[in-house]
């Protein structure tokens, strides 16, 4: 769906894999530039996001070997951060995404996701022991992926930042990124994120 207007009003709903539907509701939505009008709209997003913003899909393994996608949770609001178990600021994320893993666990319609591509040592990519180990020190219950082929950070990574740690991205119901950002704060992160995450239920799930 093309238009030359900047946002779209349509009528919307989420349905599972067993055919159950939510309640309609209409949203206004983003509309998306033309990607052949090279006069209009400059491709920014690096392989994986651009032109309609769409999340694709990348697999990694969790802390008891069970391969996990992203597109697993396709109707949710999906908070992903991306770092390594070394990084200090990653570190401090962590603690902020346990917070707010806190204020929002009740809420099946938000999930977090953490993805590792290194582990405790610099360069050394992330094992499965390293997630149960990661699981045991903190006790919050976040998707613990490992990514040791970096095939998320590939996909999702700022194009002006390609190797910084940490980074998170907000994807929609709909698998499309809502925002991405680079780096930790303590002034801004966690009233940014949970504003964010309210925002979003708001819209999103708000009659159902």
């Amino acid at each position: 769906m093309c238009s030359d207007s900047e946002w779209l009003a349509v009528t919307a709903w989420l349905e599972d894999s067993n055919g159950r539907k939510s309640n309609r509701k209409k949203v206004t939505l983003p509309s998306v530039p033309n990607p052949n009008d090279n006069g209009s709209y400059k491709i920014s997003w690096p392989l994986g996001t651009e032109a309609y913003r769409r999340a694709l899909n990348f697999t990694g393994f969790d802390q008891d070997g069970k391969k996990v996608s992203l597109w697993d949770f396709y109707g949710k609001i999906i908070f992903v951060e991306f770092g390594t178990m070394w990084c200090g600021p990653c570190d401090l994320m962590s603690g902020d995404v346990e917070r707010l893993w806190k204020k929002w666990k009740d809420n099946d319609n938000v999930v977090f996701v953490s993805v590792f591509h290194e582990g405790y040592t610099y360069g050394v990519p992330v094992t499965q022991a390293d997630l149960k180990t990661w699981a045991g020190d903190h006790k919050y219950q976040v998707v613990l992926l490992a990514d040791p082929e970096r095939e998320a950070m590939g996909l999702f990574h700022d194009p002006a930042s390609p190797t910084a740690v940490p980074q998170y991205m907000f994807i929609d119901p709909f698998m499309q990124i809502s925002f991405k950002g680079v780096g930790w704060g303590q002034n801004f992160f966690y009233d940014q994120i949970n504003n964010s995450i309210k925002t979003m239920v708001n819209r999103w799930f708000s009659g159902s």
